[in-house]
């Protein structure tokens, strides 16, 4: 993987000038905009509420089922309900569903 060269080293363009003085603002330009936390929570919240409609329970039903795969196999009918309505699986879950 190829790095950046520093703001004071030479332009990897080989223009003889600095990188900061070069090549740096179309690189930096080409980084596009940054998202805000809030953005990026408040997108998340709607494609979970979004995902959780529903209409969408079978869907949810057969996503679970290669979720979770043969992690729950042995575990006791009791231990996996508990896993499959837990909020820190339920999280893990819509976030493997989603991305």
């Amino acid at each position: 993987m190829k790095h950046a060269p520093g703001r004071n080293q030479p332009c990897p363009c080989r223009s003889g000038r600095k990188y900061k003085h070069c090549c740096l603002r179309k690189a930096g330009a080409a980084a596009g905009p940054a998202y805000s936390r809030h953005e990026r929570t408040e997108t998340f919240d709607k494609i979970s509420r979004f995902v959780m409609r529903d209409e969408f329970a079978e869907d949810r039903r057969v996503a679970q089922l290669l979720f979770w795969a043969s992690r729950l196999d042995f575990a006791p009918e009791v231990r996996r309900r508990e896993l499959e309505s837990d909020e820190f699986s339920l999280a893990a879950f819509l976030n493997w569903l989603i991305f």
